[in-house]
């Protein structure tokens, strides 16, 4: 497998999130079907992370949250 498939992001934002535990579960299992691997940190004050994972696969992901509302 050549390592240039993969890519790693780092992301934060201050946004208000009403029940992260709903877009933790969500996150979670994006990232496990889509084998991405990593850290996120999402709280009441906004969302925290490094991802890694095939670039295709990162790209989703970042679809993902701008459509939630994340810039």
């Amino acid at each position: 497998m050549n390592n240039s498939n993969f890519t790693i992001i780092t992301f934060y934002q201050f946004k208000r999130i009403n029940d992260p535990a709903i877009l933790k579960e969500e996150l979670k299992q994006f990232c496990s079907f889509n084998k991405i691997k990593g850290t996120t940190i999402i709280a009441k004050e906004g969302v925290n992370g490094t991802l890694a994972g095939l670039k295709d696969s990162i790209k989703i992901f970042v679809s993902l949250m701008f459509n939630k509302g994340f810039a």
